[in-house]
C-alpha cells in the first residue's frame, strides 16, 4: 500500500510544482489586476498546503509501524503551526508585501522539509527552529526598515562592518571540512562570510549611487579584492565566487559598458589559472572536476556519487524513501540537489530552478521599477546574490563548475545561511513597501490636488447662480417703470455681459476641470496586491 502511495506521489509532487511554477510565471509575465493577481496567489498558497499535507501523510505512514509515532505528530504540527503562522502574519501586519515572493520561499521551504525528513529527521526538526528564527528575524527586518533613517547611513560603516565580519574566523576560529570560514563564539558557531554578502551588498549599492564614478570604482575594487583574498586564505571557495561575480555584475551596472563584461570573463579565466598553479586546495578541486573517475574512492568521491543519483533517477525519480541518497556526502547540505533529482525526478527539478528563477526575475524587474538609485542598487544586488549562490551550487553538483560548498537557498539544512537568506527576503520586501509607500503618497496627493480644483469650480458655479437671482431680483423690480426702460435696458446689458464673461470662464474651468478629471482616471490605482 505505501509504496503504490510513494508510485503515485511522486506523479502528484510534480503536479503540484508546476502548477504552482505556472501560476506564478502567468503573474510575472502577465501583470493581471490587484483582483486577479490576489486571487492567483490564493491558489499558490493551496497548492503549498496541499504539498505539506502528502508530505505529512506519507511521513507518518512511514513511520506508523505498530505504535502510533506521536514525536512525529507533535513535530508535524509543530511545522505546520510555524508555517501557518508566518502566513497569517503576512496578510495582516505585512499585507504591504508581495505575496509572490512570499510564496515561492514557502514552496521552497516545503521541499526542503520533506526532503530533510526523508534524508535526516533530527536534522528536519532542528530545520524547523531555524525557520520559526528565520521568520522571527523577518519580522524585525521589516520593522526595523520601515523607517528612512536606514537609506541614510553611509557607505563607510557597512564597509567597516563587513570587514569586522571576514576576519572573525581568524579570531574565534572553528574550522570545518579543510575551510577556515567559520566563527566559535562561546559555544555559538556560525558562518560569518554568509552575513557579509549582505553588507557587502549594502556597501557596494550605496557605492555606486555617487556621480564620481572612478574614485567608486577603485574604492569597490579595494574592498573587494580583500575581501576575496581573505576568502581565498580561509579556503571558502564558494563564498569567493559569489562576491567576485557580485562585483563583477554591479560594476557593468554601474558603468553600462560591454568592456566591464568582456573584462570580467578574463580576469575569471586568469584568476582561476592562478589560482590552479600556485593555491593548493583550488588544485585540487580542479582536478576532481575534471576527472573524478581517476580517484572516485578518495576526492572524486563526492562527484560522482552525485552524478549517480541523478541518473539513477531519472526524468520522474525513483519515488520517496525509494532511492538511495544515503552515499551521497553532505546530502543535507551542499548537496541536496543531488537526492532531490534521484527521488523527485529530473523534471521536478528543473520546475524548481524555474521557481528561483522567477524570484530572481521579479527581484530585477522590481529593481528596475524603482526610482531611488540605493534601492535600486540593493534590489539588483540581492538578485545577484540570490541566483549566484542558486548557480554554483547546482553547476557544482551537476559537474557544470568545479564544487564549492554553497548552500541552496531556503532548501538545504544550515542555520547561518537559511538566516542569511531570511534577512534577504526581509529587505527585498521593505523595498517592495516603500515602492508601494511612495507611490500611494503621489497618488494621494494627485487625489487632494484634483479635489482643490473641483471645490474651485463648485464655487465659481455658485457665485455664478447668486449673480443670475440677483439679476432676476432686479430684473423684476424693475418692469413696473416705463420711463427707465431705457436706463433698466443699459443695465440689463450690462449685467448680460457680466454674465457672459463669468460665464465664459465658468466654461473654461469647466473645461480645464473636465481635462484634470480625464486625466484622474489613467492613474493607476494602489493596489496591495500588484505584482510590481
Amino acid at each position: 500500500m505505501f509504496q503504490m502511495m510513494v508510485l503515485v506521489s511522486k506523479y502528484v509532487y510534480l503536479f503540484l510544482l508546476v502548477l504552482f511554477a505556472g501560476i506564478g510565471y502567468f503573474v510575472y509575465w502577465r501583470k493581471p489586476s490587484a483582483g486577479v493577481c490576489k486571487e492567483m496567489y490564493s491558489y499558490q498558497a493551496g497548492v503549498i498546503v496541499l504539498f505539506n499535507l502528502l508530505s505529512c501523510i506519507l511521513i507518518v505512514l512511514k513511520e506508523w509501524n505498530e505504535t502510533i509515532p506521536w514525536a512525529t505528530f507533535q513535530m508535524l504540527l509543530l511545522y505546520a503551526g510555524v508555517m501557518f503562522g508566518m502566513y497569517l502574519l503576512l496578510l495582516t501586519l505585512h499585507r504591504h508585501t508581495n505575496r509572490l515572493l512570499w510564496n515561492c520561499v514557502y514552496m521552497l521551504l516545503s521541499v526542503g522539509f520533506i526532503m530533510l525528513w526523508r534524508l535526516d529527521p533530527d536534522t528536519a526538526k532542528t530545520q524547523i527552529y531555524w525557520i520559526a528564527g528565520g521568520y522571527m528575524v523577518v519580522n524585525v527586518v521589516l520593522l526595523f526598515f520601515r523607517g528612512r533613517w536606514i537609506w541614510k547611513i553611509p557607505g563607510i560603516f557597512f564597509m567597516v562592518v563587513s570587514v569586522g565580519f571576514i576576519i572573525l574566523p581568524f579570531i574565534f576560529p572553528s574550522e570545518a571540512n579543510g575551510s577556515l570560514n567559520w566563527a566559535n563564539i562561546k559555544g555559538f558557531v556560525f558562518q560569518p562570510s554568509e552575513f557579509v554578502k549582505l553588507t557587502f551588498a549594502f556597501f557596494i549599492a550605496v557605492l555606486y549611487t555617487k556621480t564620481n564614478k572612478l574614485t567608486s570604482l577603485l574604492q569597490a575594487a579595494a574592498v573587494a579584492g580583500f575581501m576575496m583574498l581573505v576568502l581565498l586564505v580561509q579556503n571558502d571557495l564558494g563564498a569567493l565566487l559569489i562576491f567576485g561575480i557580485l562585483t563583477w555584475m554591479m560594476t557593468y551596472d554601474y558603468l553600462d559598458r560591454a568592456i566591464v563584461l568582456w573584462g570580467g570573463c578574463i580576469g575569471i579565466v586568469v584568476g582561476a589559472l592562478l589560482a590552479y598553479k600556485f593555491v593548493g586546495h583550488v588544485t585540487v578541486r580542479f582536478d576532481i572536476w575534471m576527472d573524478p573517475w581517476a580517484d572516485i574512492n578518495g576526492g572524486g568521491y563526492q562527484i560522482a556519487q552525485s552524478l549517480f543519483a541523478i541518473t539513477s533517477g531519472g526524468w520522474f525519480g525513483t519515488g520517496l524513501y525509494q532511492g538511495s541518497p544515503g552515499y551521497i556526502p553532505a546530502r543535507t547540505t551542499d548537496m541536496i540537489f543531488s537526492a532531490i533529482s534521484e527521488e523527485f525526478g529530473a523534471v521536478f527539478a528543473i520546475v524548481l530552478l524555474l521557481i528561483y528563477l522567477l524570484m530572481f526575475l521579479f527581484v530585477m524587474e522590481t529593481g528596475r521599477r524603482e526610482k531611488n538609485t540605493f534601492r535600486r542598487n540593493l534590489l539588483v544586488a540581492f538578485g545577484i546574490l540570490f541566483m549566484s549562490q542558486t548557480f554554483i551550487i547546482v553547476g557544482g553538483v551537476i559537474k557544470l563548475i568545479p564544487l564549492t560548498g554553497v548552500t541552496m537557498p531556503f532548501i538545504s539544512y544550515g542555520g547561518s545561511s537559511l538566516l542569511s537568506n531570511f534577512i534577504t527576503i526581509g529587505i527585498i520586501e521593505a523595498v517592495i513597501r516603500l515602492y508601494r509607500m511612495d507611490r500611494e503618497e503621489a497618488r494621494q496627493r494627485e487625489q487632494r490636488r484634483e479635489e482643490e480644483e473641483w471645490e474651485a469650480y463648485y464655487a465659481a458655479v455658485e457665485a455664478q447662480r447668486r449673480e443670475a437671482e440677483w439679476y432676476a431680483q432686479w430684473q423684476s423690480e424693475d418692469e413696473w417703470s416705463q420711463e427707465s426702460g431705457q436706463t433698466s435696458a443699459g443695465r440689463r446689458g450690462a449685467a448680460d455681459g457680466r454674465n457672459a464673461a463669468n460665464g465664459q470662464k465658468v466654461g473654461s474651468r469647466q473645461t480645464t476641470s473636465g481635462k484634470k478629471k480625464s486625466a484622474k482616471k489613467n492613474i493607476k490605482p494602489f493596489e496591495f496586491d500588484d505584482p510590481f
